[in-house]
């Protein structure tokens, strides 16, 4: 959905605050929902390279905040942290798993070991959020515009010395988006006794 859809959302909060601003701040809002409760999941295009490297890329205004699960032809591999999975493979260790060895912009590089054939394929489940020049907002955030939309409103309302100032709408809409944070974060995470928050590699 475009950037535009929120501001019915968020315009009538903050009355004479410019678009070009208004989008800013929705994109603020939006990533940082993201990143908080990493509500935002799906398989992203990995590229077996050959030698253990494997790209992964999101789509089109949206980054990878980290990698939850690799699978190498089919199998689950667990992740490890940069340091301890380059040793690993370094000593020439059997192990299976996955490491993020470099991000760079809309990709981030794995380390996978043992290396698969360049004909084995490999899948990635990454977290995302919008990049800082998105033009859209994942669909998969729809049910969440009006928590993002007062995120934005309070970084709007909270910018000092301008007609549409006012700390207390601020306040206001600051603790509406912290409360649909919390509310997205028990719905992903505590949906049931049986759910667990899923192994992830952090590449922010």
């Amino acid at each position: 959905m475009n950037i535009d859809a929120f501001y019915p959302y968020v315009l009538p909060h903050v009355l004479g605050c410019p678009n070009p601003v208004a989008v800013h701040h929705i994109r603020q809002a939006a990533i940082e929902f993201c990143n908080k409760t990493r509500w935002h999941e799906e398989e992203c295009s990995a590229s077996n390279a050959g030698g253990g490297n494997v790209f992964v890329e999101a789509d089109t205004d949206l980054e990878v905040v980290s990698i939850s699960t690799v699978y190498v032809d089919g199998r689950e591999y667990r992740s490890k942290s940069r340091q301890s999975g380059l040793a690993l493979i370094g000593a020439g260790s059997l192990e299976q798993f996955y490491c993020v060895v470099r991000t760079g912009e809309g990709e981030v590089e794995l380390a996978v070991n043992p290396a698969p054939d360049k004909s084995v394929p490999v899948r990635a489940v990454a977290t995302l959020r919008p990049t800082m020049a998105a033009n859209t907002i994942s669909n998969e955030l729809s049910e969440w515009m009006d928590g993002i939309a007062s995120g934005a409103a309070h970084r709007i309302a909270a910018i000092p010395a301008q007609a549409f100032s006012n700390p207390a709408i601020s306040v206001y809409h600051r603790d509406l988006f912290n409360e649909a944070v919390k509310t997205a974060k028990v719905k992903k995470y505590m949906g049931s006794s049986e759910t667990s928050a899923p192994r992830r590699a952090d590449v922010f």
